[in-house]
């Protein structure tokens, strides 16, 4: 089975779970300002924390998350992208503004690739607001179809990344 093939029964086997673990939180019972904890806030999809939708807000994050390089410098053994440093040490890297950025570390095992959650060691500032996807992916010409990308063109780019 293809790199690309096996990193789409791969996400197809997840989407149940993840949408079962998802709707509670992207469709409550009644309508909702804003829901309280502790010290913060979750914002609801129409609002506009600091000025930007989530819809900007999802721009950001991703021009934030493929503007750092991976090592520094180049070639090293360096890392230095806070969504490959499986221990959190870099998730300070890149963050600008009022918002943090977080996300789920991106690795490579075979020919598929795979994310987990991994912030042990991730110290946010107390004045910052979080932003973080629920779920991404990405795939350009230049991974290839060792690393689950296929495609030669946008098309097929885009179907590799549909779950």
């Amino acid at each position: 089975m293809s790199g690309s093939k096996q990193h789409k029964q791969h996400w197809r086997g997840l989407l149940p779970a993840i949408a079962l673990a998802v709707a509670p939180l992207v469709a409550p019972a009644a309508p909702v300002a804003a829901v309280a904890h502790a010290d913060g806030l979750v914002l609801t999809p129409e609002s506009t924390p600091f000025g930007k939708t989530y819809g900007q807000w999802s721009a950001a994050w991703w021009q934030w998350a493929l503007s750092i390089p991976v090592h520094s410098p180049p070639f090293s053994s360096h890392i230095n992208h806070p969504l490959f440093d499986l221990t959190g040490a870099q998730c300070g890297e890149g963050q600008t503004g009022p918002v943090w950025f977080l996300g789920g570390a991106f690795f490579i095992t075979g020919a598929a690739a795979q994310t987990s959650i991994v912030r042990k060691n991730c110290i946010v500032p107390s004045s910052k607001a979080l932003y973080f996807p629920l779920i991404n992916a990405e795939c350009s010409l230049l991974e290839g179809p060792n690393f689950g990308c296929g495609g030669t063109g946008v098309t097929d780019l885009r179907a590799d990344i549909k779950p």
